[in-house]
Order: C-alpha cells, then structure tokens, then sequence
C-alpha cells in the first residue's frame, strides 16, 4: 500500500488571490489539516469555498467565482462538492508539538491519508512550529512535499533594493534588547560581503529595535514592511534615524519585516 503523504502548504499572507492552483487541490483532499489556529484555518477555508458550508443556498458558490478565468473555475468547481470535512489538528505552541506529532504520525500510519501542515498565513515553519513534524515524517520514510507560495521574508527581500543573492533570516528578534543586540552582533561579526538580514519584529518592539538597530549598526539604510500584499500594503527605505522620527509620531499596527545590510544597496 502507498504511504501516506505530508504537504507542507504555504497560504496566502495578505492577499486571498495569492493562493495557489495546487494549495487549493491538496486543501480540498486533505484528511488531515495540522494548523496553527483551527478557527483562523476553517474560516480561510471557508472563504475559499472548500468548506462547503460557506454560502447560503439561495446565492450558489458559482455565481461567486464567474468572473475568474476558465482554468481556475475548472480547479475550484470540483471543491464545491465536498461535502465531508478534514480533521483539523491545532498546533497553537512548541510546547505541545510532541503530542501531536505523535498523533498525527500514528494516523499515517494506521491507513493511507494526505496530511496537509498550514501556518495561519505563509509559509510553514518560518518562525512557526511544525520542523519536528516534518522530521518525524522523515524518519518514518512518509513522503514529504512542499506547495510553494507567499512568504514575508521573500516579498520583503525582493522589493527591498538589497542584494538578494546572500541573505539571512535571523527570525523574530527577541524581545530583550540585550539579547537583541546581541543578536545584531553575532549577525554583524559572522556576515558574508553583501549579506542581506531580514528579521521580523512587533508592533511593540519597532521603535525599540530601531533604536537598537543604530547604536549596534550605526545609522545605516533599512527597509521596513507591513502588511504585504494587503490593500494596504506598505515600504518604507530610509536611514535608521529618519524612521525611527518618523515612526514616533504615527500610530504602529501589526508585525513588521525588517531588511537590511551594510553594503551598498547597489551591490551585485
């Protein structure tokens, strides 16, 4: 009998369109979904149409979905019928990957089921949890496959202006400014020429890190990111000390990607 299989799904991180041909297949035959938030993950879904639950049935899911082009109607008609619902597994924290690694490993192995592992938006395991899942599944010799699709640290990269050959992402920065800092050094004194870092950072901690950012890199040029892809998406490129008097005076919402590097934005 073929094993079962893991697919390392990347959702959309702000705008729905983003969504892949390929995640929307592998979604809608998933027995498994391992998410981070279940309600978050089912709401998707629903908008999607892969929950068929979405739309009253005075207005039909097709006359949502006219307007879109012929090939993809012909990928999102067959999801309308589903009638049956995956099993969805929350993986809300690192402490409890364990037990549901466990538990999701014995359910591939008890009969042949497509196990689908999703971030609440992005792709999985880039600052969330789920590596030891995908280890295990390794180690059991489970096919492991990945859909491609949105990531912050690949849009942030790419519309920054820095050299995008050589990158590091150094995660989501800690909150401890010493231990930021800290973080910042072992990045400045181990950096490839050319390196670019991107890191993610709170609401809470923008300022604070810029602050850092300039008393451990000097006041060097940066790239910041918010929202991607939404309508309201936004860049700003600038100085440390320009942004950090331009942000004192505005009101800072969500998760902020920061770009940066010590060479020349016009590096080859």
């Amino acid at each position: 009998m073929t094993k079962s299989i893991l697919y390392i799904v990347s959702l959309p991180i702000g705008n729905v369109s983003d969504i892949s041909l390929r995640a929307l297949s592998v979604l809608n035959k998933a027995d498994v979904i391992v998410c981070e938030n279940v309600g978050q993950t089912t709401a998707l879904l629903r908008h999607l149409g892969i929950l068929h639950q979405t739309y009253p049935k005075s207005q039909p899911t097709k006359d949502k979905i006219q307007q879109l082009s012929r090939q993809l109607l012909k990928t999102l008609l067959p999801l309308l019928e589903r009638q049956d619902k995956p099993h969805f597994i929350a993986y809300e924290s690192y402490q409890n990957s364990a037990h549901l690694v466990q538990e999701v490993i014995n359910r591939m192995k008890e009969k042949k089921i497509i196990v689908a592992l999703v971030s609440t938006a992005g792709t999985p395991l880039i600052s969330d949890p789920g590596l030891d899942l995908v280890r295990a599944a390794h180690e059991e010799n489970f096919e492991v496959h990945p859909i491609p699709g949105p990531s912050a640290v690949l849009s942030s990269l790419v519309v920054s202006g820095f050299n995008p050959h050589h990158y590091a992402f150094l995660g989501m920065l800690p909150k401890n400014s010493t231990q930021r800092r800290q973080l910042l050094l072992d990045w400045l004194r181990g950096q490839i020429r050319k390196t670019t870092a991107i890191a993610y950072v709170s609401k809470y901690q923008l300022i604070p890190t810029l602050q850092d950012m300039l008393k451990v890199l000097g006041d060097t040029e940066i790239f910041l990111a918010n929202d991607l892809t939404k309508l309201n998406e936004q860049g700003y490129k600038g100085k440390i000390t320009h942004l950090i008097e331009y942000f004192q005076e505005r009101n800072i919402k969500g998760e902020w990607v920061i770009v940066f590097t010590l060479s020349s934005a016009n590096d080859k």
